[in-house]
């Protein structure tokens, strides 16, 4: 046993169930004599075999009375979270499944949880979900009476795993063995059929082999190899990995890449309305294991570059294929992308998509009602391309999005802070066609869109309804029957419905249907969906529930596929053009000399900003100074870098706000010593960065405030100074950009 250092190996597994016991009493009585204080224990059990552990489990679990045994092989975290729970008894139904953290606290009695195979988590190999298993799924189940043992590999024991009890003997030997042994060993989905077998044979060996030598090499290794429905397996995984890693990174780096060649060549083979899963073995194979191939190949030529960052070449190109992706599952895309980015993953694609649903709870259960999300996110970021490519994959769409102004979870960015929230939605006509009428929880107000073409047609109205638009707007047939004509946003509330909402969250408002379309509203915003011909729209439910195993990943910020570049004009989109002050050049400072300053002041000028979250730009001056003010360094202040002459354009959070005449750098003076956690100047190295980092956060604050959840309002400061990053290194690490986000 390893514990914060000490180190025992037992050779044996007969012995190994005896020293778990022993040390689950230890802790067991130890928490017990504290009256039920401290925190709970966890063992990982490292078995270089990767399969000599799960007869350790199973022994262990016979002689523990009350201990659970869940085998996490072909699982994914989440999988294996929800059996956990279930199996300890945790009541997992919609009404009570928020409150597992705090079931797990009341057990009644002490409960110890074995997990089997954690290495083997995933539906691929070389999946992500062993590290989401072990990082968040082990750590997040234990409570004060759940301790739990972990049985994994070598090559996935945690750095800092505390109590380490070790398994000893590793096969060796297994890579000599035939070349299709060794190329079934270097799938990805752990079945395979034998259309996929003879391919994977070829691309390691170099030449074409037959089916019929494939069932020779069955019948002749029927001890290892087991054949089924959907294709040939190994018996013992663990054959498969000692195979592998036999096998050179390059071997296998050049399979993945033809493996990924080869399924989107033949992928026209698998088209299935319900998506490749559904048309065979083979459209399964490839509907789990594409994205794996492409990401693991990426890998392998990323590790032989010596590039700091992966090209990603493969799994990009993916990305950007509307038609391959809808039959991608969800899990398979995120697990594919958590392999492939170092970081974040590129929340402008359908993987950034899939994460920022997840961390939702929208996790449809069937291929085609996904595919329809993945249109409705590609709509919304007006990626017309992606959203005909999704929309012509084969895969039956039960809906598709017609028109969106809707912020998607993860969207930042100015153009996705109108509509704001809509709570409500109200079916209307304007001037006699088909209209909606959308009401605003704060301020209370009302706006109304064309039903067909989402086009804005009047509003906001705050409270009454303008008299010159009494005759504009009125009821539905069948709906105005001695009813007057609506003259108040009052009468619009009245008429809401008091049906639930797709999600609590996001998409609050009960679904309306006008037409042939459903609109559907929220917290982003409104869009309209039309159902597949001849089929009723069936709203799903996603309750305001994360994933029990938490969030996926992290992502980069969603924005429109046709935004240019960050920069000062977008302070224009933001306040208006008449907020944007320019200076004729007679009016600067002799002693702003910078010329590139010099010209962002003539030719766009300074944004007028009262107090944005202790922000203050005054192009005209204010009671407290004038443009330009020449102030000097506080001789009780650290001094800068920057020499002066300091020309102050406004205030930041109490401290004045200039420009460096010389460099053009701009700086925020401390208010007093002793601000070193706003220290860290300067906050941009030039007016135009400065200017475009100020639209970002102002945006950034901006979308905060539209965010109904706790877990995407967390990231946006992350989304803002990520974007600060790109544009000015230094400047972004100025603590002044983040204080206002962490202390409203």
């Amino acid at each position: 046993m390893t514990k914060h250092g000490r180190t025992a190996v037992d050779t044996s597994a007969g012995g190994m169930p005896s020293l778990l016991s022993a040390w689950w009493r230890e802790a067991r009585d130890g928490r017990e004599e504290r009256g039920g204080r401290g925190r709970s224990e966890q063992a990982h059990l490292v078995d270089p075999s990767g399969s000599m552990g799960t007869a350790v489990l199973e022994e262990l679990h016979q002689r523990t009375e009350g201990s659970i045994l869940v085998d996490a092989a072909g699982q994914t975290a989440e999988e294996v979270h929800a059996e956990v729970l279930h199996r300890l008894g945790v009541d997992l139904s919609p009404g009570n499944r928020r409150n597992w953290r705090h079931a797990l606290k009341r057990l009644g009695e002490n409960r110890l949880v074995l997990i089997a195979n954690a290495h083997r988590a995933g539906h691929t190999r070389g999946s992500s979900e062993p590290d989401r298993l072990l990082s968040r799924t082990v750590r997040d189940l234990r409570g004060r009476k759940v301790d739990a043992v972990v049985h994994l590999t070598p090559e996935r024991l945690p750095h800092l795993a505390e109590v380490v009890f070790h398994l000893d003997g590793r096969d060796t030997g297994e890579a000599d063995r035939p070349t299709p042994i060794r190329a079934l060993a270097l799938a990805r989905p752990r079945v395979v059929p034998l259309r996929v077998w003879a391919e994977l044979t070829a691309a390691l060996g170099g030449e074409p082999v037959t089916k019929t030598v494939l069932r020779g090499v069955l019948g002749q290794f029927s001890a290892q190899l087991v054949s089924g429905e959907d294709g040939v397996a190994f018996v013992d995984e663990s054959l498969a990995e000692e195979l592998r890693r036999g096998t050179a990174d390059d071997e296998i780096g050049r399979v993945d890449r033809h493996m990924n060649e080869w399924l989107r060549r033949i992928s026209p083979e698998f088209r299935h309305p319900e998506g490749w899963a559904k048309s065979g073995p083979e459209g399964l194979y490839a509907a789990t294991g594409l994205a794996m191939h492409a990401a693991q190949a990426d890998f392998a030529e990323w590790l032989s570059s010596g590039d700091s960052e992966p090209r990603a070449t493969l799994f990009k190109d993916l990305l950007r294929d509307g038609g391959l992706l809808a039959h991608i599952p969800q899990t398979a895309l995120m697990d594919a992308a958590c392999c492939t980015f170092i970081g974040d993953i590129p929340g402008n694609t359908a993987a950034g998509a899939a994460v920022r649903l997840w961390s939702y709870g929208v996790i449809p259960s069937t291929q085609p009602e996904w595919a329809a999300w993945l249109h409705v996110m590609a709509t919304a970021r007006g990626d017309r391309a992606l959203a005909a490519a999704v929309a012509h994959s084969g895969v039956h769409l039960p809906w598709k999005a017609t028109w969106t102004h809707w912020r998607p979870p993860g969207g930042c960015h100015w153009r996705y802070l109108e509509p704001g929230p809509v709570d409500g939605l109200v079916e209307v006509r304007w001037q006699g066609r088909p209209a909606i009428a959308g009401l605003h929880p704060w301020p209370a107000r009302a706006d109304i869109w064309d039903a067909a073409t989402g086009e804005h047609l009047a509003g906001p109205w705050y409270e009454d309804i303008p008299e010159e638009n009494h005759g504009d707007v009125s009821w539905p047939p069948g709906e105005d029957q001695g009813r007057p004509v609506p003259e108040a946003v009052g009468d619009f509330e009245d008429a809401l419905s008091d049906e639930e909402g797709i999600h609590d969250l996001f998409l609050g408002s009960p679904p309306l249907p006008v037409g042939n379309q459903v609109i559907l509203g929220g917290s982003g915003g409104l869009f309209a969906i039309e159902p597949a011909p001849g089929e009723t729209f069936s709203a799903p439910r996603f309750p305001d529930l994360e994933p029990l195993s938490g969030e996926y990943a992290s992502t980069t910020a969603i924005t429109p596929a046709d935004s240019p570049p960050p920069g000062p004009r977008d302070l224009i989109e933001l306040y208006g053009a008449r907020r944007i002050h320019a200076f004729p050049e007679h009016l600067l400072p002799d002693g702003l000399t910078d010329e590139p300053t010099r010209r962002m002041l003539i030719e766009f000028g300074l944004p007028a900003m009262s107090n944005e979250d202790g922000l203050g730009i005054y192009p005209h001056g204010d009671h407290r100074m004038s443009i330009f003010d020449e102030v000097t360094w506080p001789s009780d202040i650290d001094p800068a870098e920057e020499a002066g002459p300091f020309f102050q354009i406004g205030f930041w959070m109490g401290g004045k706000l200039v420009i460096d005449g010389p460099t053009g750098h701009v700086l925020r003076i401390p208010s007093e010593p002793g601000e070193e956690h706003l220290a860290g100047l300067p906050a941009a190295h030039s007016l135009e960065n400065f200017l475009t980092m100020v639209a970002l956060w102002v945006t950034g604050h901006l979308t905060k405030g539209l965010i109904d959840g706790d877990d995407e309002a967390y990231l946006i400061p992350d989304h803002v100074l990520t974007a600060h990053r790109r544009i000015d290194p230094v400047g972004a690490e100025a603590p002044a950009w983040s204080y206002a986000f962490h202390n409203p």
